[in-house]
């Protein structure tokens, strides 16, 4: 199964006002992560459903994932830190 694309994560976090940078940046260590995560259950001898849904578990759900990203208010854009600023 391939790795997921984690793009409702994606657009939440760039409604959040994320910058995009730091949105990329964590969407490409998250697919690495699950694709390890993924290997190493396979190589455990998992079918390869049960290693996807394995790797999904294990990183949690991505409104979670969201939620920890969002809540590093050094990662939003600067038009974010500092509206007064961005007008």
């Amino acid at each position: 199964m391939p790795s997921p694309q984690f793009n409702d994560l994606k657009l939440e976090l760039l409604r959040g006002g994320v910058a995009p940078f730091y949105v990329r940046r964590a969407i490409l260590e998250l697919s690495e992560h699950y694709t390890d995560l993924e290997s190493d259950a396979l190589a455990a001898g998992m079918s390869s459903d049960e290693a996807c849904r394995y790797a999904q578990a294990l990183l949690g759900r991505e409104e979670s994932l969201a939620a920890a990203i969002l809540a590093h208010a050094e990662l939003l854009d600067w038009g974010r830190r500092w509206p007064r600023v961005a007008l």
